[in-house]
C-alpha cells in the first residue's frame, strides 16, 4: 500500500463527507415530507418522526464511537455504510408512502392519542432506524481515519463537523430550491441514493492505497498542556451538551415556525429556513476549527460559549419580531434591485447568526475537552454527539408536543435560554470555583431578567404572512403600516400544537372591520365571523356544505376536513343528516369558534355533530371511520405545506374510496397565489380520478368549489324548491345569495367535460412530484399577473348537461328562470349573454320568449337583438311592458321618430316620461315643458312609473331652462342613484359652476373625467366581446351609442 499524505486524504474524505452531509439531508428532506402523509402532519407526528430520526443518529454516533477504533480500514467501513445507506433507500422509500395501509389494520383509536403516537412511532423506527444509525456512525469513523496527531485534533473534528454540515446545507437548500422542483420525490430520492452509491465505490475503491497512521497517544495533558477530562467533570460537560442540544432545538423549533411564516410557509421557505439554522451552525465550526487546540482554559471557553448561545438567543428572540420591519423598509429603500425573499433571507441570517454560529463552535470544543487522546477521539465524539441529539430529541418532543402548546413560543423560548444560563452558573460552580462569587451573581440576574422581562412576541411576523412581494410605487407607509398597532386588531391569540391561531379586526374588512371577527392561523386568512349578522355565513362556506347535498340521494353520513369557523359545519347539520363526522387538526380553532361565538359553539352541541381532533387525511387513508355520502374538504390554501397534500391524485383516490356508490366529494379552492398553469393542474387531477363532476365560482370571486362523483350529477330543481321553503336555509345561505333552486344554478361554472377539453392533456398534481405546491410556492414570492377566475369565466358556454338532467338542461322555461337569477347581479355579463344566446336558440320560434329576450338584451346592452325581439310583439295589446321596452331602446339608439312613432295615441305616466325625454333630446323645450306640466299635475302616478329616471328628465328640463338650482338638486338625486351617467355628471357639474360654486364643482368634474375614461374602455371591452361573440349588430349599436355620448348628445 502506498500512503497518501494526510493534507490530501483531509481533502479528499472532507470532499466526500460534504456529499455524505448533502445527501443525508435530502433524505431527511424527503423521508419526512412522505411519512407525513401516512402518519400525519401535525407537529406531534413531525416531532415524532424527527425523533426517530434523531434517536438512529445518536445510535450510529454512540455505536461508531465505541466500534471506530477497531477499525483498521475506516475509509472502507464509511463506504460501506454510505452504500448500504443508498441502497436501502432505493427500497425504503416506497415503503413509506405505504406507512398508512400497515397503520390501517392496527386499532389506534384516535392517531394522535398516546397509544396511536406509540404504534406510529414504532414502525417508523423499524423503517428508518437502520438508514439513520448509518448516517451518524460517519463523523466518529472519519475521526478515526484523520485523527492521527493530538495538536491537531480540535481542528480535525471541527472541519469534519463544518463540512458534514456544509454538505447538509447544500441539501436542505438544493431539495427545495432544485432538486424537488426538478426531480420530484422519487426523483429526488435516486439522486441521493446516487451520491451516496458514488461516495462506496470511491471510498472502497481508494482505501486500497490508503495506509492509516498509527496516532499519537498522549497522558493526562495534551500538547498544549491542558489538562483532560475524567471522571464526573467528563460527564457533566456530557450532560452539558445534552441541555445544549435540547435547548438549541427547543429554540430551532420556534425559529422554524414564525420564520416559515415570514419567508413563507411553503416548501421554499421551510427548506430555507432549515438552511440558515444549517449555515450558522457550519460557520461556527469553520471558525472554531484553527483556534480550538490553542485554547488553554477549555472549560472556562465552553462556558462562554454556552453563556454566549443563551443570551444570542434572548437577542434573536426580541429581534424576530422586528425582522418584518426591518425587511420591509430594506425592500423599499432598495427598490426592485434586491427581491423580497433575498432581502428577508438576510434578515433572517442576522437574526440567527450568533446563536447558530455559536452552537456550531461548542460541540467540536466539547468532543476536543473529552478525548483523552487521538485513539479516544472517536469514543469521545461518538460520546458528545450522541448525548447532544439525544437532547434535541427530548428538544423537539418537548417544544412541539408539550411546551408550546401549553406556554406559547414566548415562555418556552425563556425556559430554553434560561435553561442555557443556569446550565453555565452549573458548570462554573465546577469547573471554574474560584470565579463563582460574581459571575454567579451577575448571570443569576441575567436569567431572572431573560425570564421575567423578555418575553418575545410574534404578532409582527403573523401580520407578514401575506407580504412577500413588494409592488412598483408604494409608500413608505403602505410598507410599514401592516405592523402598525393600530393596522390589525388581535382580539385573541393562541399558539396550537401545529398552528397560530388569531381572532382579529382586520381592516382589510372595511371601513367597518370591527364589526367582524377574522379567523386566521399563522397569519393567513381561513373565515371571518359577522359580530352584527352571526346567522350570515360567508359565501363559499355556505356552498361547500349546500351544494354537496345538494347533488345527493337520501345522504345519511358527511365527513368534513377541517372545522374551520364552524359555517360548512352548520350548513350540513342543519340538513337532516345522521351524522356530521368532523376532523379537525388545530384544536385552538375550536376555542377561537368559542371566542367568536361568545364562549358557546352552540354547533359541536348538535347531536348529529361529531368533532375529533385527527389528520383528516390520515383517517380516510385508514378508513378508520367508514364510508360516507358526503365528503367535504375545507382547507383552501393549496400551497401550504400540509394542507398541499389534500389537492393530489393520491388524495383524491383516497376520497374516492371512502365515497359511498352516490357519494359526492366537495372541495373549497382559493385562487389567490394561483396562476392558470397551476389552477389547470389541479383540475385536471381532480378529474383524472372521478368521471364527473362540476365547478361553482362566479365572475370576479377568487375561490371555486370543486365537485366530484363517481355517479353523475344531477341537480333536483324541485327538491331544491322544496328545500328552498326553509326559512333557517335561507337565512344561511344569503351570502351566495340563495332564495330559488336556480340561484345555486347561477353559481355554476364548468361541468367535468368542458374543464377536461379546457385543461387538455398535462401534469397531473401527486404526492410526489407536488407541481401544484411548488408553482404556487414560486407564485408566492413572484406575485401573479393573472386572474384564475376570469380563464374560467372565458370557458362558461351555459351548458347543463353535466349537472341537469337532459329535459332540463336546454329547457327554455330552465333558462328563463336562470336568467332571472342572474339579472341580480350582472357583475358577469359574459355569462349572462351566453345563457341568453342558448334561451335565444331554445325558443328563436316562439314567441312566447320575445319579450323575456328583448329585456334581458336591453339589460346587458344588446340593443340591436333587444329591438329585434321586441319589435315582435310591441304592437300587441297585451305587450304593454314590451313596447314600453322598446321606446327606450329607440331612445337609446337615437332613433327619436321610430320613438315617436311607437309613442303616437300613448297616455299613461310612462309615455309621458318617455315623451319628456325625447323632447329634450331634441331640444323641443315646449314639448318638453308640456311634458312636464303633466307630470306635475299627478306626480304620484310618474314617480310610481317612471322612478328615478324622473330625476334625470326633470334636472335636464331645469338646466336647459337655466334653472341651476333646480337642475342640480334633480340631478344631484338621479347622480347618487346611477353614479356612471356621462351626461348627467356633465350637466351637473355645468349646473354647480353655473351657481359659481366652483369648490362644490371640482368632485364632479373628476367624476366625470374618470367615468369617461372608464366608460369609453368598458364599452369598447363589451364592443370587442360582442364582436368575438357574433353580435356584431349589437357592437355597432353600442358603439354608436357612445360616439353620441362623446358628442354630448
Amino acid at each position: 500500500m502506498v500512503p497518501i499524505g494526510l493534507k490530501r486524504r483531509a481533502l479528499f474524505v472532507g470532499g466526500l463527507f460534504v456529499c455524505s452531509g448533502a445527501s443525508s439531508l435530502i433524505f431527511q428532506v424527503l423521508w419526512i415530507r412522505v411519512l407525513a402523509l401516512g402518519v400525519g402532519s401535525t407537529t406531534a407526528a413531525t416531532s415524532m418522526v424527527l425523533a426517530v430520526f434523531f434517536s438512529g443518529l445518536a445510535l450510529g454516533s454512540a455505536l461508531a464511537g465505541r466500534l471506530a477504533p477497531r477499525f483498521t480500514h475506516p475509509l472502507r467501513v464509511y463506504g460501506l455504510l454510505e452504500g448500504f445507506i443508498g441502497a436501502l433507500s432505493l427500497g425504503l422509500l416506497p415503503l413509506l408512502a405505504e406507512v398508512h395501509q400497515v397503520l390501517a389494520v392496527v386499532p389506534l383509536g384516535s392517531s394522535l392519542g398516546l397509544g396511536g403516537t406509540l404504534v406510529k412511532s414504532l414502525v417508523v423506527a423499524t423503517l428508518l432506524i437502520l438508514p439513520t444509525t448509518c448516517m451518524g456512525a460517519s463523523l466518529p469513523i472519519l475521526v478515526k481515519l484523520l485523527a492521527s496527531r493530538e495538536q491537531r485534533l480540535g481542528r480535525t473534528i471541527a472541519l469534519l463537523y463544518a463540512l458534514n454540515t456544509s454538505g447538509a446545507v447544500l441539501g436542505a437548500a438544493g431539495s427545495g430550491f432544485l432538486l424537488l422542483p426538478a426531480l420530484g420525490v422519487e426523483g429526488a430520492n435516486r439522486l441521493a441514493a446516487a451520491i451516496n452509491l458514488g461516495i462506496f465505490l470511491l471510498a472502497v475503491t481508494l482505501d486500497k492505497f490508503w495506509k492509516v497512521q498509527a496516532p499519537e497517544e498522549k497522558g493526562e495533558t495534551d500538547v498544549a498542556g491542558v489538562p483532560v477530562l475524567a471522571g464526573i467533570r467528563r460527564r457533566i460537560l456530557l450532560l452539558a451538551c445534552g441541555v445544549v442540544g435540547c435547548a438549541t432545538l427547543i429554540a430551532e423549533v420556534v425559529w422554524t415556525k414564525y420564520l416559515g411564516i415570514f419567508l413563507g410557509a411553503n416548501v421554499f421557505g421551510l427548506s430555507l429556513v432549515l438552511a440558515l439554522v444549517l449555515f450558522g451552525i457550519a460557520l461556527g465550526s469553520l471558525l472554531a476549527a484553527p483556534m480550538i487546540d490553542r485554547i488553554r482554559d477549555r472549560e472556562a471557553t465552553f462556558v462562554w460559549l454556552l453563556l454566549g448561545i443563551a443570551s444570542s438567543m434572548i437577542l434573536a428572540s426580541l429581534m424576530l419580531d422586528l425582522a418584518p420591519i426591518a425587511a420591509n423598509v430594506l425592500a423599499y429603500y432598495l427598490g426592485e434591485r434586491l427581491p423580497l425573499l433575498a432581502i428577508k433571507s438576510v434578515v433572517a441570517t442576522l437574526t440567527l447568526f450568533l446563536p447558530t454560529c455559536l452552537s456550531g463552535a461548542l460541540l467540536p470544543l466539547a468532543s476536543r475537552m473529552a478525548a483523552t487522546s487521538v485513539g479516544s477521539a472517536p469514543s469521545a465524539v461518538g460520546s458528545v454527539y450522541a448525548v447532544n441529539t439525544f437532547g434535541t430529541i427530548l428538544g423537539s418532543c418537548l417544544s412541539g408536543i408539550v411546551l408550546i402548546p401549553w406556554l406559547g413560543s414566548g415562555v418556552t423560548m425563556q425556559l430554553a435560554e434560561a435553561g442555557l444560563l443556569l446550565c453555565g452558573l452549573g458548570l462554573l460552580i465546577v469547573f471554574a470555583p474560584a470565579r463563582r462569587g460574581w459571575l454567579l451573581a451577575a448571570h443569576l440576574g441575567a436569567a431572572v431578567v431573560a425570564f421575567a422581562l423578555f418575553e418575545p412576541g410574534f404578532t409582527n411576523i403573523l401580520k407578514s404572512a401575506y407580504f412577500q412581494h413588494t409592488s412598483p410605487g408604494m409608500s413608505f407607509s403602505e410598507v410599514v403600516r401592516y405592523f402598525s398597532r393600530t393596522y390589525e386588531e388581535f382580539v385573541w391569540l393562541k399558539e396550537g400544537r401545529n398552528a397560530v391561531v388569531s381572532l382579529s379586526h382586520d381592516p382589510a374588512d372595511g371601513q367597518d372591520y370591527r364589526r367582524y371577527l377574522r379567523l386566521k392561523t399563522n397569519g393567513l386568512n381561513e373565515s371571518v365571523y359577522s359580530l352584527d349578522r352571526p346567522g350570515e355565513l360567508p359565501k363559499y362556506e355556505a356552498m361547500l356544505g349546500f351544494l354537496p347535498f345538494a347533488f345527493s340521494r337520501a345522504p345519511h353520513r358527511a365527513f368534513v376536513v377541517g372545522y374551520g369557523a364552524g359555517f360548512t359545519v352548520d350548513v350540513l347539520s342543519g340538513l337532516g343528516l345522521d351524522e356530521v363526522r368532523v376532523a379537525e387538526l388545530e384544536e385552538a380553532v375550536l376555542e377561537a369558534a368559542e371566542i367568536a361565538r361568545n364562549g358557546n359553539d352552540h354547533l359541536r352541541e348538535r347531536p348529529n355533530v361529531k368533532v375529533e381532533i385527527e389528520d383528516a387525511r390520515f383517517v380516510l387513508a385508514t378508513k378508520a371511520w367508514g364510508r360516507f355520502d358526503l365528503i367535504v374538504s375545507q382547507p383552501s390554501h393549496s400551497w401550504l405545506a400540509g394542507a398541499a397534500n389534500l389537492f393530489t391524485r393520491e388524495f383524491f383516490e383516497i376520497v374516492k374510496a371512502n365515497l359511498t356508490e352516490r357519494g359526492v366529494f366537495a372541495q373549497w379552492l382559493n385562487l389567490y397565489n394561483m396562476d392558470a398553469d397551476v389552477l389547470r393542474c389541479i383540475l385536471r387531477t381532480l378529474f383524472s380520478v372521478f368521471p364527473h363532476g362540476a365547478v361553482f365560482t362566479e365572475q370576479g370571486d377568487a375561490q371555486v368549489i370543486m365537485l366530484a362523483s363517481v355517479h353523475p350529477l344531477r341537480l333536483d330543481l324541485k327538491r331544491l324548491g322544496h328545500m328552498s321553503e326553509d326559512k333557517n336555509l335561507l337565512a344561511k345561505l344569503t351570502g351566495i345569495p340563495y332564495n330559488r333552486p336556480y340561484d345555486l344554478l347561477a353559481q355554476f361554472a364548468l361541468g367535468r367535460e368542458q374543464v377536461r377539453s379546457w385543461v387538455g392533456e398535462g401534469v397531473v398534481n401527486s404526492d410526489f412530484n407536488a407541481h401544484a405546491e411548488l408553482a404556487q410556492s414560486t407564485l408566492f414570492y413572484q406575485g401573479v399577473s393573472e386572474e384564475p377566475n376570469s380563464l374560467l369565466g372565458q370557458q362558461y358556454q351555459a351548458s347543463f348537461e353535466d349537472i341537469l338532467p337532459p329535459e332540463q338542461a336546454g329547457s327554455p322555461q330552465v333558462l328563463a328562470e336562470l336568467l332571472a337569477s342572474m339579472s341580480a347581479d350582472l357583475r358577469n355579463t359574459h355569462r349572462f349573454n351566453m345563457v341568453l344566446d342558448r334561451l335565444i336558440k331554445a325558443g328563436a320560434e316562439e314567441e312566447t320568449w320575445s319579450h323575456l329576450i328583448g329585456q334581458y338584451a336591453y339589460r346587458t346592452e344588446r340593443y340591436a337583438t333587444a329591438k329585434t325581439y321586441l319589435e315582435r310583439v310591441a304592437e300587441r295589446p297585451e305587450q304593454v311592458e314590451a313596447k314600453n321596452l322598446l321606446v327606450d331602446v329607440t331612445l337609446v339608439l337615437g332613433e327619436f321618430e321610430t320613438a315617436e312613432h311607437l309613442l303616437a295615441g300613448k297616455a299613461d305616466p310612462i309615455a309621458t316620461c318617455q315623451l319628456l325625454d325625447l323632447a329634450l333630446e331634441r331640444d323641443d323645450l315646449a314639448a318638453a315643458s308640456g311634458f312636464a306640466a303633466q307630470v306635475d299635475s299627478d306626480e304620484a302616478a310618474h314617480v310610481a312609473a317612471c322612478g328615478v329616471h324622473l330625476d334625470r328628465v326633470r334636472g335636464s328640463l331645469a338646466f336647459k331652462r337655466g334653472q341651476w338650482e333646480d337642475a342640480t338638486a334633480w340631478l344631484a338625486s338621479y347622480h347618487a342613484a346611477v353614479p356612471n351617467d356621462l351626461q348627467v355628471l356633465g350637466l351637473l357639474a355645468a349646473a354647480v359652476l353655473a351657481q359659481g360654486k366652483i369648490t362644490q364643482a371640482e368632485p364632479y368634474l373628476a367624476a366625470l373625467q374618470k367615468t369617461l375614461v372608464e366608460e369609453r374602455a368598458r364599452v369598447e371591452a363589451l364592443a370587442k366581446f360582442f364582436d368575438q361573440q357574433g353580435y356584431t349588430s349589437d357592437a355597432e349599436a353600442l358603439r354608436r351609442r357612445q360616439e353620441r355620448l362623446d358628442a354630448g348628445r
